[in-house]
C-alpha cells in the first residue's frame, strides 16, 4: 500500500472542489435544506473558490493519497504572527478510507506544518453533531474552548471551537 502526503497543486482546484463537495455531502448533507446545501457548496467548493484558496500564501493545502486515490485533504490557515494559533479550516476524509490510520497521519503532517510556521496552538471547528470527528479530535489532544457559527446558506449552525497546544 503506497501512502503519501503532498501539497495540493493549483491545477488540482477542480479535483479538490469535487472531493470537498462529495465528502461534505456524505458527512453533512442533512445538516440543512437542499437549497442551503447547494448554495454553500457552490460558494465554497467551486473550482474558482478553490483556485483562490490554493493561491493564498497564508493557506497550506495537503492531500493524503492511498495508492494514488485521494483519501483525505487538509487546509491549514497559517498563523498571522509567530506564537499565534494556526487554523485547521478543513479536514475531510473519504468514508471508504476511515479506520486505516490515515487521519492520524495527515493530522501529524498538519501539526508539523503549523509548528514550522511558528504556531503555538492549532485550532479547528467541528459541527456539534459530528460525534465521530469530535471523538477523533479529543483523542488527538484537542479540547473544546468555545463555539463558533457555521453558516450553510441561510442556516446558522453551531460548531465547537477546539484547540490543542503544539
Amino acid at each position: 500500500m503506497a501512502i503519501g502526503i503532498r501539497d495540493i497543486r493549483i491545477d488540482e482546484a477542480a479535483r479538490l472542489g469535487a472531493f470537498l463537495r462529495d465528502t461534505f455531502m456524505v458527512t453533512y448533507g442533512k445538516c440543512s435544506s437542499p437549497e442551503n446545501i447547494a448554495q454553500f457548496l457552490g460558494h465554497h467548493y467551486s473550482t474558482a473558490a478553490q483556485s483562490a484558496e490554493l493561491s493564498d500564501p497564508n493557506l497550506h493545502a495537503s492531500v493524503l493519497t492511498d495508492n494514488g486515490d485521494w483519501a483525505g485533504v487538509a487546509q491549514l490557515g497559517l498563523p498571522d504572527a509567530p506564537g499565534a494559533a494556526a487554523r485547521l479550516s478543513r479536514f475531510y476524509f473519504d468514508a471508504s478510507f476511515h479506520g486505516r490510520g490515515h487521519a492520524q497521519r495527515l493530522l501529524a503532517h498538519i501539526v508539523e506544518c503549523a509548528r514550522a510556521a511558528g504556531a503555538s496552538h492549532l485550532q479547528l471547528s467541528a459541527w456539534e453533531h459530528a460525534a465521530q470527528a469530535i471523538r477523533f479530535y479529543r483523542k488527538s489532544g484537542f479540547t473544546r474552548i468555545g463555539h463558533v457559527e457555521f453558516i450553510v446558506g441561510s442556516d446558522v449552525l453551531e460548531d465547537w471551537l477546539m484547540q490543542r497546544r503544539l
